[in-house]
Order: structure tokens, then sequence, then C-alpha cells
């Protein structure tokens, strides 16, 4: 293609984690620790947001997941090692977005059969199901399948996995939580 100019977008140097401040330029007293509003600005926020939305759907939900986030980072900023932020602030959104959905589990009913009415029986029904259930991480994918499919109780699939009741309780609770998103997705189309 004569004639057509190609630019090369780079990623702002504060959301990769290498910080143009200097790190040990005297903090302000009352201020950010240095590097912070640059790296906030430059993409670390958006990070955080994109984390959390991957986690579930909610653009509100990911926003305040995304805040919490960087309070966090704002608060262990100078212990943070520069070429270890960007993984920090994706794990630590991705956690507080699971923190978010777990506080909201009371008000939130949560099926215990996946939702196949009239309109799904038979074929075109399991071939949801079964779309349904892929998108589920594979552990989530698995507990779900022992207790819903094989009838086995919190102990045994924790017996099996390897893994204590507890866990395999949230576990469950995560999958339908994530199975009602794609039932919500499915609906939507």
């Amino acid at each position: 293609m004569e004639g057509v100019t190609v630019r090369r977008v780079r990623e702002p140097e504060a959301a990769r984690g290498a910080s143009p401040e200097p790190e040990d330029a005297p903090r302000q007293p009352h201020g950010p620790p240095p590097g912070f509003n640059r790296y906030f600005e430059g993409g670390g926020r958006k990070l955080a947001f994109r984390a959390a939305y991957a986690v579930y759907e909610d653009y509100g939900l990911a926003e305040d997941a995304a805040q919490e986030t960087m309070l966090a980072a704002l608060t262990n900023w100078l212990e943070l090692e520069p070429t270890r932020r960007n993984p920090w602030i994706i794990r630590v959104a991705k956690n507080k977005m699971i923190d978010i959905l777990r506080k909201r589990r009371p008000e939130v009913e949560i099926p215990e059969e996946l939702p196949v009415g009239p309109a799904q029986d038979g074929v075109v029904g399991r071939i949801l199901v079964d779309q349904w259930l892929e998108r589920l991480p594979p552990p989530l994918r698995e507990t779900f399948v022992l207790h819903h499919v094989n009838g086995l109780s919190d102990r045994q699939i924790g017996e099996r996995l390897g893994i204590g009741s507890r866990t395999v309780s949230n576990r469950l609770v995560d999958a339908r939580i994530l199975l009602r998103s794609s039932v919500r997705r499915t609906e939507k189309e």
C-alpha cells in the first residue's frame, strides 16, 4: 500500500511501570508519592479498570474496584518495584472485584439450577449450557460439574480436589455468578 504512513503508538511510560519522575525525589508532605500521579494518569487506572471488568462485566462495579485498587496502590506505592507495578495492579484489581461481588451475595439471588426455559428445551438448551460452562475458568467449571452434574457434596469435592469445603463453596458461588452473567448476555442477544 503506497502512500500510507503507519505510526506506532507506544504505551505511556507510566502504564508500563517506568516512572519518568525520579523515585528518590522528595515526597510532598500532603501529596502522593513521587511518580504516582504520572502512573495514574498515564494508564494505571485504566489498567485496573480493564482487569476488574474482565472478572465481571459491570461498568459501575469495575469502576469501584479500580478506585479501590488505585487507593491500595497509593498506600503501597513506595514498596512496589517499578517493574512489578502492572502485575500488582492487575492482581489487586481482580481481587477487589471478587471482593465486591462477594459482598453483594446476600442481595443477589443465585439460582441453584441453570435457567433453561421452555424456549430452550432439548438440544438448543444443552448447547447453551455447554457454552456457558465453557466460559467458566477450569477450577470453577470442575467444581460446578462435580456438584451439579455428579451430585457430590462440598466435602466430597474438597477431598477429590484437595481443597477445603469452604473453597468449594466459594467456587460454586463464583461459578453461579459468572453463569448468571453468561445467561444475561445470551438473553440480550
